[in-house]
């Protein structure tokens, strides 16, 4: 799957699950663009579990700053 279409994909998944509203680039802040606290971000992340069927670690959200951050975890996980 391209770095687009997953971009793509998480965009939907955070307008579904946190009312967020715009588009994510490779450079978007995940905390600030889509204001996660630690709960958003948990949620978040099940959310992309599921869509993308893949089981991320408890210590892959340390590394997550920007939505590209997220697409690299995301195709080293086979999800895309």
């Amino acid at each position: 799957m391209s770095e687009r279409a997953i971009l793509d994909a998480l965009g939907a998944i955070a307008r579904r699950e946190l009312d967020w509203e715009g588009s994510l680039t490779s450079d978007t802040s995940l905390v600030e663009a889509l204001a996660l606290d630690s709960i958003r971000l948990l949620q978040l992340l099940v959310a992309v579990e599921d869509h993308f069927e893949l089981c991320l670690d408890e210590d892959d959200e340390q590394g997550l700053v920007s939505a590209g951050d997220l697409v690299t975890l995301i195709q080293e996980r086979g999800g895309g």
